[in-house]
């Protein structure tokens, strides 16, 4: 089944894509939604970075240090997010 995500791909300091997958603020909230957030990607095979607009305006990323830290350099606060279209695996 084809599923649909609102992100950007991004390449790593090795070359290697990566998405950042932007994220209803409340999936990340609380323990509880953001582990339930993580089990909703855990089908998906490639490494990821959640992003979230924050009440006060502002987007926060949430991933593996590497990661966050070229989202917050590339994206900062002005992503331009796409339709990005992903087949789980099998």
């Amino acid at each position: 089944m084809n599923t649909t995500l609102i992100g950007i791909r991004l390449q790593d300091e090795t070359g290697a894509d990566f998405l950042v997958i932007s994220v209803p603020p409340g999936s990340l909230a609380t323990p509880d939604a953001a582990g339930d957030t993580l089990m909703a990607f855990s089908s998906f095979e490639f490494p990821h970075v959640f992003a979230s607009h924050r009440a006060d305006g502002k987007w926060i990323y949430v991933g593996l240090d590497s990661l966050t830290a070229i989202c917050e350099s590339k994206l900062g606060q002005n992503p331009e997010w796409q339709e990005i279209r992903v087949l789980p695996k099998a």
